[in-house]
């Protein structure tokens, strides 16, 4: 599911070298970070440029659409360009890309505006480039003659990493070398935060910025966080270039979840590699070249429950294909709902053929639950479902299933975690849900962070009600 992280370490040469460095760009999975351009940014109909440890990198789409990240790799298009630079006192001798899996269907000729692309061949997993210069241009061709794929097909240049190794002459600057430790932190709303700890090299200032200030505030100097709602921000540290030192940058995610009340029967939990323990995954009446429908996954240290008949670039018929949950014991609650998190980008059999059911211990048949809040088409955006209403279970043990149905024409991907089982207790203890608490007070706070004790008329102010959290004009 789906956002990249872009590293470059170079290994800096001393003063008046000419002796040949390294340096290494690697793209991974969902926090990318392209210098100061954020995921977001990187629209594919527009071109875009980063600068990182004295490499500049520059798209230009030609006629056709240009780079950009996807599915863990950086992609550039057929008539698409990608320009690398070094600085001043840096010359490249040698540029390695390793390809993606994609890059390997869709390999082109590739062509360069000095120096030599090693020649190319079906099965190639590497583009090497030799020469000596300061800055080349890198021109995708028309048909993806090395590639799996075949000419019949559109090319495209995706790649993983870069390698280059180059020569740097005068005084080396060195590295900003800045790293957050740990690069991801996960909390609940309310809880306690405790910052990553910034390590560098530079003696530049430090900048920090937050990518969305809704979810958390960041002191622009100090780097102190302010959690305001969940959500997702990245927090990132800049660092100018300065006599000694090449300009840096470092991040790190924080995700903020919902709390979750006392006494709340969580089931798929995304943090346990084991959260999937205790279901049944049904492996019924599947049809030939496809040998299960449901799996526990994970992504970026997260798992979630994965239902999908679309293998071997196939779509495959299956119905009610179920993944059934532990038995949930309601003897002792006289009340009961629950909610779970899911998304799905490609829906076009998903809510027709697809949903939630529920049935008690022992039963054969399933009843069907409603569900009014699917996740948004054409993304893997996380959402949450509608809080479905249980109370006719109370006072009994039930299991639930995930029913999957899907066509020869349509075999969507369905993901689900945070599955969460709510309710009252017999005797008034209570487990109230989360989302919104409607007779909450709202606090108020300007788009830094910093709460207002008077907001005025016509403010534009980020509003807390409970556990929701939005912005509004008063």
């Amino acid at each position: 599911m789906k956002k990249f992280l872009l590293s470059l370490a170079v290994l800096s040469g001393a003063a008046f070298t000419a002796s040949a460095d390294e340096a290494t760009i690697t793209i991974k999975g969902a926090d990318s970070k392209f210098a100061d351009k954020t995921v977001a940014d990187l629209d594919k109909d527009a071109d875009f440029e980063f600068t990182n440890q004295g490499f500049t990198f520059v798209t230009s789409k030609g006629g056709t659409t240009t780079a950009y990240n996807k599915a863990g790799d950086l992609r550039i298009y057929a008539g698409g360009t990608i320009t690398i630079t070094g600085a001043g006192n840096m010359n490249i001798q040698k540029v390695v890309f390793n390809l993606s899996k994609q890059g390997l269907t869709r390999l082109a000729p590739i062509t360069a505006s000095v120096g030599t692309i090693a020649t190319q061949a079906a099965g190639d997993k590497t583009v090497t480039w030799t020469g000596d210069a300061n800055s080349i241009k890198y021109t995708v061709g028309a048909k993806a003659d090395f590639g799996s794929d075949g000419p019949t097909k559109s090319g495209q240049f995706d790649f993983t990493s870069i390698v280059i190794t180059y020569t740097q002459t005068g005084v080396a600057k060195k590295n900003a070398d800045m790293a957050f430790d740990p690069k991801s932190v996960t909390l609940a709303l309310g809880e306690g935060f405790t910052q990553p700890t910034l390590t560098k090299a530079t003696t530049a200032a430090v900048a920090y910025t937050s990518s969305d200030e809704a979810v958390a505030t960041v002191d622009a100097a100090t780097g102190a966080v302010t959690i305001l709602a969940v959500g997702e921000t990245v927090i990132e540290a800049k660092a100018d270039e300065n006599d000694e030192y090449y300009a840096g940058s470092a991040s790190y995610t924080i995700t903020v979840k919902e709390p979750v009340p006392a006494g709340t029967i969580v089931l798929l939990d995304p943090s346990l590699e084991n959260g999937i323990e205790g279901w049944t995954l049904s492996a019924d009446n599947l049809p030939e070249g496809l040998t299960y429908v449901w799996n526990w996954k994970s992504y970026d240290n997260e798992y979630y429950l994965n239902g999908s008949a679309f293998a071997n670039k196939t779509a495959y018929p299956v119905s009610d294909c179920y993944a059934i949950s532990p038995v949930v014991d309601l003897t002792d609650y006289n009340d009961a709902s629950m909610k779970f998190e899911h998304t799905a980008k490609f829906q076009t059999t998903l809510k027709t053929l697809c949903g939630v059911s529920v049935r008690e211990e022992g039963a054969a048949g399933w009843t069907p639950l409603e569900i009014t809040e699917w996740p948004v088409a054409g993304s893997w955006t996380w959402s949450w479902s509608n809080v479905i209403d249980l109370k006719a279970y109370a006072g009994k043990k039930i299991q639930i299933g995930f029913k999957y149905g899907s066509t020869a024409e349509g075999a969507d991907t369905w993901e689900i975690r945070n599955l969460y089982v709510s309710g009252q207790k017999s005797g008034g203890v209570g487990i109230v849900d989360s989302m919104v608490e409607e007779n909450a007070p709202e606090v108020y706070y300007n788009l830094q962070g910093i709460r207002l004790a008077n907001p005025e008329k016509g403010q534009l102010v980020i509003v807390r009600k409970g556990n929701k959290t939005f912005k509004a004009i008063l």
